[in-house]
C-alpha cells in the first residue's frame, strides 16, 4: 500500500491516525521527537505489531518541529505526508506566542520545507532523465494559472 510519513505520531490525534491508517495497511512512518522514549513510542511499537497482518507496518523516526531538515528522512520515499505535529503546552505558558504559536508555525514551515524538496526532485528527475516517458505537472505560474514546463 501507500508509505504515510506521520508527524506527532505519539500525540492523541497523530496515534488515532495512525491507527487508521495501519488498519487500511498502509505503511507508517510515525515521527516522534524522542523513538528510544518508550513512555511516548510503546503504543506505537505495539498498534504496528498488531496491525501488522494488514499489510502495513510501522517504523518511527525522529523529527522535531523547532530543527530544520529533521523531517527529511522520514519524508524520503513517502508518498503521503499527514502533519499533526504541534505544541500543546495551553494550560501551562505564561505567553501563548513564544511557547505555542510560534513553535507550531516553525514546525509548518520545516514540515513544508522537507515537502518542497522532495516535490523539486520529484519535478527535476523527469525533465533531467524521462523528459518524454513521464506525463507533465502543472504547476501554478506568477498570475494564478496553470501552466506546464
Amino acid at each position: 500500500m501507500t508509505i504515510v510519513a506521520l508527524t506527532g505520531a505519539s500525540g492523541f490525534i497523530g496515534s488515532h491516525v495512525a491507527e487508521a491508517l495501519l488498519r487500511d495497511g498502509h505503511t507508517v512512518r510515525a515521527v516522534v521527537r524522542d523513538k528510544t522514549n518508550a513512555d511516548k513510542c510503546a503504543h506505537l511499537t505495539a498498534l504496528g505489531a498488531a496491525h501488522a497482518a494488514a499489510g502495513g507496518g510501522l517504523e518511527l523516526f525522529e523529527g522535531d518541529l523547532l530543527v530544520a531538515g529533521s523531517f527529511d528522512a522520514a519524508f524520503a520515499g513517502a508518498e503521503v505526508v499527514v502533519h499533526t505535529a504541534a505544541v500543546v503546552e495551553i494550560l501551562r505558558t505564561s505567553d501563548p506566542q513564544a511557547t505555542i504559536i510560534d513553535p507550531s508555525v516553525r514546525g509548518v514551515r520545516a514540515g513544508l520545507a522537507a515537502v518542497h524538496q522532495l516535490l523539486l526532485l520529484w519535478l527535476n528527475l523527469p525533465r533531467l532523465f524521462l523528459p518524454h516517458v513521464l506525463p507533465r505537472p502543472l504547476l501554478p505560474n506568477a498570475r494564478g494559472g496553470l501552466f506546464s514546463w
